[in-house]
């Protein structure tokens, strides 16, 4: 089973992927957070420094309600050197979606069948993968988008089991990501959601034998070596104690504590000053903060740190 790193916008970045990946193992690809493809027919700044220079197993994910814009922007990064790019049909932000892009392209099914229809017409494309919800108001809608799914030659489908109603809240919809499971090859399909242990990805596997793979975001960023327990859990029937435990062992806040250190260094060459680099920080501690045993007095101290002494003694006192 392959694991996949979820793009999410503003942490996931190019300096969290880097550093994380020096220091963690058990990722096979990430995905970048969205980078717009507008009718202007170029990036900004930052977004390019999500895909420039290439980076290997790294697929950079495309925002866009326009065929056009898509396709350029699609060639543009085969021109970089990547081979996939992914369509984000799932961001479920009111920002987004009420602009009838991501999870809101889903509103008018006939407008998205036309943009893939032009999309997958261009010649000189990478391969395109999507990441999608699975309807917008109705778990019902499923069956209608899977069938224009069908239509076209996706490299692989991440879904997102929940509608765009329910942002992240409540549940993932099993029984809708069934009805993919039993209208593509498994090996096509990445379950996203709720993975947060190795259990709840053991137990995807279980469900859904022969998937490609799984997709974590949340759950990685409340413990980075989730890729590693969920490898050890699916690839071995003795499983350690370790391996399965929620909670971080001093061992393992040794690495995350290292895995920090290195992060602050690599955001302060990027930021301007410990106050932007801090806010970076906080919002990282406002899933970590979950894996640790005193994690929410951690997360108070972390919280109120102004300088990156304050945080140093916040985040550190766990280790020592």
């Amino acid at each position: 089973m392959k694991i996949y790193l979820a793009p999410m916008e503003g942490i996931t970045n190019f300096i969290f992927r880097r550093v994380y990946l020096r220091h963690f193992r058990g990722i096979d690809t990430s995905y970048t957070p969205f980078i717009v493809a507008n009718q202007t027919f170029s990036f900004k700044t930052g977004e390019k420094r999500e895909v420039m220079p290439f980076t290997d197993n790294t697929v950079p994910q495309i925002l866009s309600n326009n065929p056009d814009s898509f396709v350029w922007a699609a060639k543009y990064m085969k021109e970089l050197g990547y081979t996939e790019v992914n369509l984000n049909l799932g961001c479920p932000s009111p920002t987004v979606s009420g602009r009838g892009r991501g999870a809101g392209m889903l509103k008018d099914l006939e407008k998205l069948d036309a943009f893939l229809d032009k999309v997958f017409s261009a010649e000189g494309l990478p391969s395109v993968s999507v990441k999608t919800r699975v309807g917008v108001e109705d778990p019902a809608e499923v069956n209608a988008i899977t069938e224009i799914y069908k239509k076209y030659p996706f490299d692989k489908i991440i879904v997102h089991p929940r509608l765009l109603k329910d942002l992240y809240k409540g549940s993932v919809r099993k029984d809708c990501f069934r009805v993919f499971y039993e209208n593509f090859e498994s090996d096509k399909l990445v379950f996203n959601g709720d993975i947060n242990t190795a259990q709840d990805a053991m137990k995807i596997a279980e469900e859904f034998p022969g998937i490609d793979g799984i997709m974590t975001g949340r759950g990685l960023l409340a413990d980075p070596l989730l890729p590693e327990k969920i490898k050890a859990a699916v690839s071995d029937d003795t499983i350690s104690e370790d391996v399965l435990q929620t909670s971080v062992s001093k061992d393992a806040s040794a690495r995350i504590l290292a895995f920090l250190d290195d992060l602050w260094d690599e955001y302060a060459a990027y930021l301007s000053g410990d106050a932007d680099v801090l806010s970076k920080m906080k919002e990282l501690w406002s899933y970590l903060y979950r894996s640790f045993d005193d994690g929410e007095s951690i997360l108070k101290a972390v919280r109120k740190a102004r300088t990156r002494q304050d945080y140093i003694i916040g985040a550190r006192h766990f280790v020592l």
